[in-house]
């Protein structure tokens, strides 16, 4: 099975029923580039092996965690109830034997603690950073309990740099003097957990992982364009100005378990 083609992943997906669901295969089409780029650039440094785990955060319907379970990886699917109440992501985890586990509140996930200590190989936050209104320490501190010594943090999040970033297409707002950051008819007509809360730069990844633990590594960070182009000229400046990519893909390694979560949020 290889990932080259969207239209032979899509037939895979529509053996389950994923076909009757427009708005999961029109979300894999947009995404599809993104999955397969995050996939190679993991596996230039990592090199999958028998029992080695995954846990997929925010996993939606399995678009992303099928690749890495068809790769061998005992896969872990999270994500808050929803996505998995529906019969063809259901169908598709019992086939390739991805375990679905749901949490209610990503910011106090308490349901994580019935998984066992230094459980994964692997944890991929993909798309997720960006989402999160809430303060993220008990989140982190329960995902470094969760993580191997040795193991990783793949992270894929928009790069606040982009030429498609908020702050290009917010300049006009700044400029007229509406403000800045969301505006007050996005935050009032979109889902909870539709909006880009905060976009990221690489620099404040590095200061955001060093301020939660001493053990977090960033070990490797890229700038990918992995979506179409706005315009030929943004493809041109993006191609030739990396840190205007469209996104980051970060790695985090825990070498080992000293120190754990250090930061303690307060008022």
């Amino acid at each position: 099975m290889t990932f080259s083609n969207c239209e032979d992943y899509e037939a895979l997906l529509g053996r389950y029923g994923y076909e009757q669901d427009e708005e999961w295969i029109n979300y894999l089409r947009v995404h599809f580039n993104r999955f397969v780029t995050t996939r190679k650039l993991i596996y230039e440094r990592w090199q999958p092996r028998p029992e080695q785990r995954l846990l997929d955060v925010g996993a939606h319907a399995l678009l992303q965690t099928l690749m890495y379970a068809l790769d061998g990886f005992e896969a872990v699917a999270a994500d808050v109830p929803l996505p998995f109440t529906a019969p063809h992501a259901r169908r598709l985890a019992e086939a390739f034997h991805i375990e679905l586990f749901t949490y209610e509140d990503l910011s106090h996930p308490v349901e994580l603690s019935s998984l066992p200590d230094s459980h994964f190989d692997i944890v991929l936050f993909s798309e997720i950073l960006e989402h999160i209104t809430f303060n993220p320490v008990e989140m982190w501190r329960q995902l470094y309990r969760l993580l191997k010594p040795g193991g990783r943090i793949v992270l894929t999040t928009p790069n606040f740099y982009s030429l498609d970033g908020r702050w290009f297409w917010e300049l006009r707002r700044i400029l007229k003097g509406r403000g800045g950051g969301l505006s007050v008819d996005y935050i009032l007509q979109t889902n909870t957990m539709g909006p880009h809360w905060k976009e990221y730069c690489a620099r404040e990844l590095y200061e955001y992982f060093a301020l939660l633990s001493p053990d977090f590594m960033i070990s490797r960070t890229i700038q990918c364009n992995c979506y179409p182009p706005r315009s030929k000229l943004r493809e041109l400046i993006q191609e030739w100005l990396k840190p205007m990519s469209q996104y980051l893909f970060v790695e985090v390694d825990l070498k080992e378990k000293k120190r754990g979560i250090v930061v303690e949020p307060h008022w």
